[in-house]
């Protein structure tokens, strides 16, 4: 604990100060403290409160992926009395405000806490060049540069569904990306990358990755073979690359392909999904809104929760009615009150493997796969299989399949980019003391803007337009 308690002060001023040191330029100073064992290394990413956000009973739930998009998505409101109490910044995104920071340079939680992962993972790849690779430590060494690999282009990605616009490879060597930190070395300079060159590093940091891993993790925590594959077809998803996107969902779902039979699920219990379930992949929880989460606030849109069948498992096993009206979400993937799972699960990669199936045309292999998915979460007896002919029309049941299915994990404001990006032309409205906001497809909006002390920091650092 000393350990830690040492980097995380480290980091947490070097973060913060507002005179020398972005956060961005973080590093350990090795007078205080030196990683120079494997045990160390693998100590700094086993930390699964910075590199998963995990929470837990005895202390608050920080979370990793940024929460900002989910604030904003439209899948559930607040009521009014809610909205007036709730942070300046998350009530600013709430309501797609042009200036979520009303001016303060807050850092930001969303900000803060993935890019303090990143610095650990940094550390161990740097640490690691100093370590001398032997027959007797070549497992836990590669175990370690495996995992750091993967937790850094795990956060790129979710860094950029919040902060970059959606892929588009017609303007992605233009668009802007973000900040690619890939050293521990306060000496790198720090600049935005372009969009195809962030996910070019996304993807090339899984590659190199996947060679470490083992198939089975020794923790849902720590990534593994099918994780590595499992971003990257979530990466390729996004890229409009479905080849790949295909390629890759079979290599995780070779090696991992458990779903939840739902009517095995005891309905009577709160948060009734246990943490680390069968079908976790890799675990990571949403950053926490000021634990609004926990107290079971935001309600959900009820016309999504009418769009699901009477036999769908789903509508009473993520759903409970809240004492003031309306139901609150109770289906995390995390099973800890009010910490929103964010992390992959096979249920996804199904989902991402019929789109691109049915992108492809490829009826009766997209039809399997969500048939396979849906009767796991039917009252059993009653799932019939599902027939199409049109691919348009299986596109649109599979889009909101997966609207359903991943609610409240963080994906739906990149769907909602990507989709419209492709016309589907979905406005989404919100409402606060009588005043009307509406976000617009393709809306710059949908970009937060990056904290403004981040470009004090660095001046020369394009910010995302308004």
């Amino acid at each position: 604990m000393k350990l830690f308690n040492i980097i995380i002060a480290i980091a947490f001023f070097s973060f913060c100060s507002c005179k020398k040191l972005s956060f961005l330029d973080a590093k350990p100073d090795m007078k205080l403290v030196t990683l120079n064992s494997l045990q160390d290394l693998q100590s700094l990413l086993d930390n699964d409160l910075v590199m998963n956000g995990s929470s837990g009973a005895s202390r608050a739930s920080l979370g990793l992926v940024p929460v900002l998009g989910e604030v904003g998505a439209g899948d559930w409101y607040l009521t009014q009395d809610v909205l007036d109490i709730i942070p300046s910044m998350y009530k600013n995104a709430y309501l797609w405000n042009d200036d979520i920071y009303d001016g303060t340079g807050n850092l930001a939680s969303d900000w803060l806490f993935p890019y303090r992962a990143i610095f650990y993972a940094n550390v161990a790849l740097d640490g690691l060049k100093g370590v001398e690779v032997s027959s007797e430590n070549i497992n836990e060494y590669n175990n370690i540069k495996g995992s750091a690999l993967f937790y850094r282009a795990y956060v790129f990605f979710h860094l950029a569904q919040v902060f970059s616009p959606t892929f588009d490879p017609q303007t992605a060597d233009s668009d802007l990306g973000i900040p690619l930190r890939i050293t521990s070395d306060s000496n790198e300079k720090i600049q935005r990358a372009s969009l195809k060159k962030t996910y070019e590093k996304i993807i090339a940091d899984l590659l190199e990755s996947e060679s470490y891993l083992p198939i089975v993790p020794a923790f849902k925590t720590r990534p593994s073979k099918p994780a590595v594959y499992a971003l990257m077809a979530k990466t390729y998803l996004l890229m409009q690359q479905y080849d790949l996107a295909i390629k890759y969902a079979n290599s995780c779902l070779s090696l991992h392909d458990k779903l939840l039979d739902y009517n095995e699920i005891d309905s009577t219990i709160r948060y009734p999904f246990s943490r680390f379930n069968d079908e976790v992949l890799f675990h990571s929880v949403l950053v926490t809104v000021n634990s609004f989460f926990r107290a079971g606030l935001p309600l959900i849109d009820s016309l999504l929760i009418d769009s699901y069948h009477i036999n769908d498992l789903r509508k009473k096993l993520f759903f409970e009615k809240s004492p003031s009206g309306g139901s609150f979400f109770q289906g995390s993937y995390d099973g800890n009150k009010g910490a929103m799972f964010s992390g992959i699960a096979t249920d996804e990669i199904y989902l991402i493997r019929a789109e691109c199936y049915a992108r492809k045309a490829d009826m009766s292999s997209a039809l399997k796969d969500l048939n396979h998915l849906l009767a796991k979460r039917w009252r059993k007896g009653t799932f019939v299989d599902i027939t199409m002919e049109n691919p348009s029309d299986l596109l649109t049941l599979i889009f909101s399949e997966r609207r359903k299915e991943l609610l409240m994990r963080g994906l739906r404001w990149s769907d909602l980019k990507r989709l419209n990006n492709e016309g589907a032309n979905i406005v989404l409205t919100r409402n606060d003391k009588g005043t009307k906001y509406t976000l617009l497809p393709n809306s710059p909006a949908y970009n937060y803007l990056i904290p403004p002390a981040i470009i004090g920091f660095n001046p020369d650092m394009p910010q995302n337009r308004r």
